[in-house]
Order: C-alpha cells, then structure tokens, then sequence
C-alpha cells in the first residue's frame, strides 16, 4: 500500500503535470498564431494548475492554515476548466463569442470570488489517511453545475452539431476524436473518483478528475491539430508563410477572383488588399488568363512600360478539392536589365579584346574540354565558330617553340603554379606573331579541376621591346665609351634612379647601393659641395639649365675624378621643383687635355707675340737700313749721274739720253725704297705715333684705290705704347688691304677712340658682303693673323658680314703703360 499512496501521491501528477507541459511547448514551437492552438494550450494551462496542487498538499509539510488555503482556492483553477473548454469549442467550430461565453465568463468570476472571500464552496478539509479530502460548502454543487456541467454540455451539443454539418469526412472524424476524448475524460474522472475506491474499499478516491484530464491529449490534441489544420484558411496559411516573402503572392478563387495578397504583392500594385479584393488578376497583369498555367511567364501592370514581372502559377487543393490558385510574382526588371547589362559587357569585352588582341581560354580536367573566346581564336588564326582541339593548337606553335612550351606547361601543371610566358605561332600564310600566355590552376581536394588564362598578340610590342633593349644595349655601351652615365631625381618622393654606368663611375655597386642626394653629396668633393647647392638653388630660382663641374672622390679606389653635370628641373603647377634629371661625364681626361691645349695655345700666343715683336723689330731695322743706307748710297749715286750728265751736255745725244735714263731710274728706285721702307715699318708711327701713321696711311690708300676713306680719330690723350700702336696699325693695314682686293667698296669709315681703358676700333665699308657661316668655318690668314695679334693684347676681335650690305671690323683691347 505504501507504494500505491507514493504512486498515487506523487508518481501520476507529476507525470500528468510533464505530459501537459510537452504538449503546451509542442503547441508553441508547432504554430503559435492558431487561435484554436491558443485555445487549447489556455485549456492545458488551467489543466497543469489544477493538477500541481495535489502534489503540493500531499508531499509537503504544510501548516493547516496553508492547506485550508490551498484547498480554498483550488476551485478557482478547476472551475475555469468549463469555460476555457467551451472557448476551445468555439474557436475550433470558428464561432465568434456571444451572449454564452459572457454569461459564462461571469458565472465563473462569481463563483472565483466567492471561493476566494468566503467558505461557500469550500468549507473546510480533512485529511483521510494521505488523502486531503474537501468538505464542500451550501454552494458547491452550485457552482460545478453552472461553471462545468452546462458549458460541457453546451460545448458536446456545438460539437455534436458541427459533425452532422461537417462535409469533408476527415473533418467529421477530427471532431469526433475531441468529442470522443473530453466524454472519456470525464467519465474516467467519474471512475477514478467513485468506482474503483468502492471496489478497492479505498477510504479516498484514487484521483480527483485533475490527472486523468492529461491522457486527454491522446485523443484531443492530435484531433485539434489536424482539424485546425484542415478547417484553415488555406489563403491566411499560404500569406502567413509568404508573409516576409521579397515575392508578391496572390491568391485567387476557383472563378480567377483575388481573395487575398501579401504585403510584397500590394506594394507591387501601389493598391492595399481591400482594393483588389474581388477582382479579377488579368484586370492588373497583362496576358494573364486563370484558365492557363504560366511558369516564368514574363509580364507587366497594365499601364507601366519599364517594370517587368515573372509570373508563375500553382492550384490550390484542399482535402481533394481545387480551391483556386497561386500566384507568385516577381519583379525581374532588375534581372532583365541585369542581363542586357551583361550583353553590352560581353560585347564591351569583346570589343576590349579585338582592340587589345587578347583573347580567354579555359581546360576542364574533368570533361577534357577546352573553351576558347572567339578572339582568342582569330588570334590563333581560325575562325570565331570553328572548333578548336589540343592537337590543332599545337599545330600553331611555332615548331621551334612547341618542345620547350610543352615542357614549360608540363613543369608548371606538375607544380599548380601560376605562369607566363611568351611563344611563337605560324599561322596558315606562314606569319609570325608572337603571344603571350598566362594562366593558372584551379584546385578541388587539392586536385587541379580546372586551368583558366589568357593570350594576348604582343608582336609589335615584344618587337618593340626588342628593339629597345638593344637599343639600351647600345646606349649602355655608348655611355661606357662616353663616360657618361644619366641620373633622375624625384624631389616629391626623395628617389634617386641611376644608369648602370653611373654605379661604374662612381665606384659602386648597383645591388649594393642605393642612390640618394645625401648619399651623392658624400661622394662629391667637400669644397665643391656648397658650390654645387648654390649652383642648383641659382638654377631653381632663375629657371635656368643646371650646369657645373664638381670632383668626385671614387668610392672604390678614392681617386679623384672631375665630373660635367647637365640637367633639366621640372616644375609643378605651384612652381615647385618636382623633379632633376639629367647627365654627369667623367670629363678628366677632357679637362686635362683642355688645360694641355690651353697651356699649348697660350705658348702658341706668347710664341706668336714673340716672333711679331721681333718681326716688327726686324722690319724696323731693316726699314732702318734701307732707309739710312741705301737710301744715302742712292742719293749719292743720283748726285754722280747729275755731276756726269752736267759734264756731258755737249756730247753726243746718244749718251746724254742714257744718262737721263738711268737718273730717271735711281728716281724711281728712291721711291721704291722710301715706300718698301715704309712698308716695312713706317717711320711717321715711329716718329709721330699712331694717330698720325694711320692718316698717312690712309691718304696714301685714298689715292693708290681711289677708294673714299672717312676718319673718325678722336683725341686720344691717353700714351698709346708701342705693341698696341702697331697692332692698330696692322689692322688697318691688313682690312684696308682686303677692302681693296675683296669687298669692292666704294666707301669706308673707320672709327678709333676710347672707352674708359679700352680702345675702340672700327671699321666699316659698304661693299659686297659675305656669308657670316662661311667665314666664321674658313677665316683667310689675314683675318686670323688680326685676331690673333688682338688675343696676344687680351682684347677682342669681331667681323661681320652681311651680304650687299658691307663688312663691319670692331675690335676693343683693353690697354696700359706696357702695351
């Protein structure tokens, strides 16, 4: 006995209160919206509370006080079992709550408060062995009567009522499952509380109707479900689970009419469901009939022209019977313009391909299947149509490139590494062109699935590449033998970039260093590098070309080199420098051999100077000589043919006319002399100076040429020495002379003064001209000698020419108290 009171006590409730409490959560996590789920979990609730107070009185120590409590307020809990039942009812026959349900709801409130204020229904309790039996209160029966016999009643009659009306069989059986199960509930409620505790001679009933209400589920709560099931709105069902849905969903009848729409669908239409209700789709959609099925079928709203819709249909059954239809619909304009978009790319591509001649293919390893893009063909010489094998491909490379490229792809498949690389392909009018290939391999399970790349033709460019990398070639040898090497300064990002040579030059190593302006002023000579900054700030403000000489100290062996720098400063918008790039020679050997000529040239000058001082003096003393000597001798031999000729008046004619000839000749060898002398060394420069010298010299031209001569001597109080005397006097000497011979002049101005301590001469004719360029390449002797004769002195030499228009002689020797 001992076990039963311990199964009765706790081992039944507490497996009811667990069975009720799967099927409330079985109920939630199955379909929470349904009204009639909601119902029969309100059901179930009450149910659990009416039997969890069992195990409460029975198993635990509690004062009388709380047992009277407890069972005082137990009728509240099994009370509302009659109301929540008939709730169930009328939200599984789909009955709206009248006049019953508030009488109902009433009755209880009534009957809870009483049960709660006072000792009416319950009066007091006694304990029967375990058992904690309730004396009833006057109003008891009362309240089970009016609180659970009537609306148990009232709830068989609506079920009763709804199986004979019912027209689907299934229907009629689910309800009678639930009719079934509540009257079993109530008459094993009915046994457990009477029947068996009389035969077993049990002081106590075996259990109140609490515990037996949950095997109630065995039979209700699968007829509920399936009913709720059945009897639903088969469009609410379809919206609930579309109800999120980015697809637009309409429901029709069996006539084509809308019955009811989602939310995405009412958006579609701009129109809210109260709108469109009652109408027929086609009156929305055009070309849709309800009679035909569509499936993808491609339409728009009647009125719209830019957004296109994809309409597919699906009929409705319910327990056998067509209901009406489905339809999904679905804005695919985004789709539409989508694709038409990929068109325009894919022509854009191929287009994109032709102008770059390039090409995509693409190998399966599974379906040993290669795909090539129809440019890709044209560049292999086919045709964009033609099917294209392994063994044609090969057939177009280049059979001296064929073994090596398939070795090359066989080593990179082996690897599954990326490549590229570039060949050559014969194509069937026997041109070469040249492609390169990249591509790279796809792994599945590290497996290769799939080898995708690219070809383009890089004839003219890999050609081009040639021809500039022997073109660098060159160059890089052309700076070797120059010694020249090139440089490029980024001012913005501090980057230096320099030519091989350069590295050579300097005594570097290109893998080993890395240019920078800090690392080249370290290799530049310390007294040349604040020359070099101000040279290069100079250029920078003045825009001007960067041009110095600096040394250089030789990185490897320190020895010094001289080094000729020429660069362009690039400027940005705000006229900044961004950028120098430019040239630096080594020009040692340049600048000696410089400083070699220049030391030659001016021993060539002061040789020159010497032999014109002493020429000068020769022709002095000769002009001297000829002057005093033969001059006198002369004279004196012209004074004997006199004293004869005087002697011999009467004589023969015969001989006096030879005299006279030969004192005619002595006469004329006189002046021969006199102007020889001159020649040679005018005594008037000696004995007057220059001023004097040139206007002897100038008359006696004027009337040897006939040929104009204007002079322009100002006074000159300065003491003119004799170097500077005679190389003046020279110069109009020699221009004068190849005025005469050359310029056929008919004038000539020669102008002579000073200017601070130079001395200014021109002269200036007007006769044929020449050509500057020719001049300036093949100078006559007499024109170098001047120049010469003025570079001695330090000054400087000019003629100028110009066709029909004259010569022009300016020359400008600075002068002192030696010269």
């Amino acid at each position: 006995m001992e076990n039963l009171d311990s199964f009765l006590k706790l081992f039944i409730p507490g497996i009811c209160f667990l069975i009720n409490i799967f099927c409330i959560a079985y109920l939630l996590g199955l379909n929470s919206w349904s009204e009639r789920n909601k119902a029969y979990i309100l059901y179930l609730v009450g149910a659990n509370c009416w039997i969890i107070t069992d195990p409460l009185i029975f198993n635990f120590d509690l004062l009388p006080n709380q047992i009277h409590l407890i069972t005082q307020l137990r009728p509240i809990v099994w009370l509302s079992i009659g109301l929540l039942f008939i709730n169930l009812v009328y939200r599984l026959t789909y009955r709206e709550n009248d006049i019953y349900i508030k009488v109902y709801t009433i009755m209880y409130i009534f009957f809870a408060l009483i049960t709660t204020f006072t000792n009416l229904i319950i009066d007091n309790y006694i304990y029967v062995e375990w058992y904690v039996e309730s004396i009833p209160g006057p109003l008891f029966l009362y309240s089970i009567f009016f609180t659970i016999i009537i609306p148990s009643i009232h709830s068989f009659i609506i079920l009763l009522n709804s199986i004979k009306d019912a027209k689907s069989k299934i229907v009629r059986i689910q309800l009678s499952l639930l009719l079934v199960g509540t009257l079993l509930m109530f008459i094993l409620g009915t046994i457990t509380d009477l029947v068996i505790p009389f035969i077993l001679e049990l002081k106590y009933p075996l259990r109140l109707g609490s515990s037996i209400m949950a095997f109630q589920v065995i039979f209700a709560m699968p007829a509920i479900l399936k009913f709720d099931l059945l009897t639903m709105s088969l469009d609410k069902f379809i919206l609930d689970m579309f109800q999120e849905s980015g697809d637009g969903i309409l429901i029709v009848d069996e006539s084509g009419y809308i019955v009811n729409s989602n939310p995405t669908l009412n958006n579609i239409l701009n129109k809210s469901i109260n709108l469109i209700k009652g109408k027929n789709i086609s009156d929305y959609f055009d070309g849709i009939e309800f009679k035909k099925n569509y499936e993808n079928f491609v339409t728009k709203i009647k009125g719209e022209r830019e957004i296109k819709y994809s309409i597919s249909s699906s009929k409705l059954y319910k327990t056998g019977y067509q209901l009406g239809k489905m339809y999904l619909i679905r804005d695919i304009s985004y789709k539409i313009k989508s694709e038409e978009e990929l068109k325009k790319q894919q022509i854009l591509l191929e287009k994109a391909q032709i102008i770059s001649k390039t090409g995509n293919w693409e190998e399966d390893f599974i379906t040993n299947k290669i795909t090539w893009s129809k440019n890709c063909k044209r560049l292999l010489g086919f045709n964009e149509n033609d099917f294209i094998s392994n063994d044609q491909f090969w057939d177009r490379v280049h059979p001296k490139d064929r073994k090596w490229v398939k070795s090359l792809w066989f080593d990179f498949e082996k690897r599954g590494k990326p490549h590229k690389n570039i060949f050559r392909i014969l194509l069937n009018n026997k041109t070469v062109r040249y492609i390169e290939e990249q591509s790279e391999f796809i792994f599945e399970k590290n497996k290769i699935i799939k080898t995708i790349g690219s070809m383009q033709d890089v004839t003219e460019s890999y050609l081009a590449q040639k021809e500039l990398e022997i073109s660098e070639s060159r160059l890089k040898e052309a700076q070797e033998v120059a010694q020249l090497g090139s440089f490029d300064y980024d001012l913005t990002n501090d980057k230096v970039v320099w030519s091989d040579e350069l590295y050579r030059i300097y005594g570097l190593e290109k893998e080993k260093y890395n240019p920078s302006s800090e690392g080249f002023f370290n290799l530049v000579h310390q007294k040349d590098r604040e020359m070099i900054r101000d040279i290069i700030d100079e250029s920078i403000f003045n825009h001007t070309l960067l041009e110095y000489d600096h040394r250089l100290i030789r990185n490897d062996n320190y020895d010094v080199r001289i080094m000729h720098c020429r660069a362009k400063i690039t400027y940005s918008k705000n006229d900044k420098p961004v950028r120098i790039a430019g040239t630096s020679q080594d020009v040692t050997n340049i600048r000696k051999a410089e400083e070699e000529v220049k030391t030659s040239r001016e021993q060539l000058r002061k040789l020159a100077s010497y032999l014109q001082r002493a020429q000068e003096e020769e022709r002095a003393r000769i002009s001297r000589e000829i002057h005093d000597e033969l001059g006198q001798e002369l004279t004196g031999i012209k004074m004997d043919i006199s004293w004869l000729s005087n002697s011999l008046k009467n004589s023969e004619n015969i001989v006096q006319e030879r005299i006279d000839s030969l004192n005619n000749l002595i006469d004329t060898t006189i002046n021969s002399v006199r102007r020889i002398s001159s020649e040679l060394r005018p005594g008037v420069l000696d004995d007057l100076g220059l001023i004097s010298a040139i206007e002897w010299y100038v008359e006696e031209f004027q009337t040897r040429t006939e040929i104009n001569c204007e002079l322009d001597l100002n006074d000159i109080k300065i003491e003119i020495g004799s170097e500077l005397s005679t190389t003046i006097y020279r110069i109009v000497q020699e221009s004068l002379t190849n005025v005469a011979r050359h310029s056929e002049a008919s004038e000539v101005k020669i102008i002579l003064n000073s200017e601070g301590n130079i001395l200014l001469l021109k002269l200036q004719d007007n006769g044929i001209g020449f050509d500057n360029d020719i001049i300036n390449y093949e100078k006559s002797l007499g024109i170098l000698g001047m120049e010469e004769r003025v570079n001695i002195l330090g000054g400087n030499f000019t003629i100028l020419g110009t066709k029909t228009k004259g010569t022009k002689i300016e020359v400008k020797i600075p002068y002192s108290n030696k010269i």
